[in-house]
């Protein structure tokens, strides 16, 4: 658990939409949903400071980014210090089309980011296990 004034993101994952627990494999145009967990200690927990939470995801095989950036903004009332989110984009999650690759195999991975207080922010990031979308051949 965080320091009393502390909030993190403890994890950051992909998964099947509306699923249940973490994959890390995808066909070119299945959806999947990005889940980002975050913990708050005791005092910030139910402070009612605003915060934004995103994510950016990344192809690693050809450098480019899904074409959603999304966030989320909100107050921080989490009685039990601790929050998830889920953010699908278009059709119900992330859509990725990988162009011609090395044998159809592209590697991803989520950025997520937390910002709690405008002024004097505190800030957390994480990064996803690195995930594969697929071509079938």
């Amino acid at each position: 658990m965080p320091a009393p004034n502390d909030i993190e993101i403890v994890r950051a994952y992909t998964r099947r939409v509306d699923g249940t627990i973490a994959d890390v494999q995808f066909m070119s145009a299945e959806n999947f949903e990005v889940v980002v967990e975050c913990e708050g200690g005791s005092a910030i927990s139910g402070s009612g400071s605003p915060y934004r939470i995103g994510v950016t995801v990344r192809n690693l095989t050809d450098s480019s980014i899904l074409p959603h950036n999304d966030t989320e903004a909100g107050v921080v009332n989490w009685p039990d210090g601790t929050y998830q989110t889920v953010f699908p984009s278009g059709g119900g999650g992330y859509t990725p089309v990988p162009g011609e690759g090395q044998y159809g195999v592209h590697c991803y991975e989520v950025i997520a980011w937390l910002r709690v207080r405008p002024v004097d922010p505190d800030v957390s990031f994480a990064r996803s296990p690195i995930f594969l979308v697929y071509h079938h051949d």
